[in-house]
């Protein structure tokens, strides 16, 4: 009888975690002077671009994530809901304190264009995208 509510929590629970809520990018000062000048920084965006991605957990809590742009690539994993992954190794030397606390994820859903159009700039992310798909293609060829 337990496992009549048990299934549905850890289905809900591993389909949804990867789900990034929020992207946020750390643009140097000039790519915020014009939207041309933003536009040239996404197309050629220098993997050393710190991102931070958030997520939910099950209980609606963010996760945030930091990395480099350098660190993201594209993978097709848990039966294509996750599109992006974590390429550099999570670091093992935490803090005391974060012993705590779950590490930082490394599997992400980053949804496409279509479902985020009320984003301000959302077109940012698809340049980004191409750029870290481009990168990895040409990484692994």
């Amino acid at each position: 009888m337990a496992l009549c509510g048990i299934i549905p929590f850890a289905y809900v629970a591993y389909s949804t975690t990867p789900f990034v809520a929020h992207i946020h990018l750390k643009l140097p000062p000039y790519a915020q002077q014009s939207r041309e000048i933003l536009r040239r920084f996404a197309k050629n965006v220098p993997p050393s671009t710190p991102v931070s991605l958030s997520t939910m957990n099950l209980i609606g809590k963010p996760r945030v994530t930091d990395m480099v742009v350098a660190d993201l690539r594209p993978v097709k994993e848990r039966l294509g809901i996750v599109n992006f992954a974590r390429a550099a190794p999570v670091a093992a030397d935490r803090k005391w304190y974060q012993r705590f606390t779950l590490p930082p994820s490394t599997k992400f859903s980053i949804p496409p264009r279509n479902v985020r159009d009320s984003a301000k700039e959302g077109w940012v992310w698809d340049e980004i995208a191409a750029s870290i798909a481009k990168r990895s293609s040409a990484k692994s060829s």
